[in-house]
């Protein structure tokens, strides 16, 4: 079942630019401005259904996670094309904060596979 992608806000667009960035002018104050005063959508993903939860994951923005997963709203199980998900890409990336952080969040899914059945334990281990 193919998932209807949502229509990007102004908001929702600038919340997943900042967790996209990869360079040091990262900002979790901004992405915590963008949520609480604009609304923006944190579920919201991009062309290749990447959150923004899976961008601070894979640039390692571990406060910027920290944050999120805080938001009631955000679906933490979200997977992108090749059914990765947050806490899949930070095992595979090596973000060990990251993926502590993620562990402890009780609503993660650390069995949820690819789309091939590699699972998040078979990639770190790779």
């Amino acid at each position: 079942k193919k998932e209807k992608r949502k229509k990007m806000s102004n908001s929702s667009k600038e919340l997943f630019d900042e967790c996209e960035k990869s360079s040091n002018n990262h900002s979790v104050e901004r992405v915590r401005e963008l949520v609480v005063a604009n609304g923006a959508d944190v579920n919201w993903k991009d062309t290749s259904n990447y959150s923004g939860l899976m961008w601070a994951c894979y640039n390692n923005r571990v406060e910027t996670v920290k944050y999120l997963i805080t938001i009631n709203t955000i679906n933490v199980n979200l997977v992108n094309n090749g059914g990765q998900s947050g806490f899949y890409i930070a095992c595979r990336e090596g973000r060990n904060e990251t993926t502590r952080i993620l562990l402890d969040d009780p609503r993660v899914d650390i069995m949820l596979s690819r789309t091939d059945n590699w699972s998040p334990l078979m990639d770190a281990a790779y």
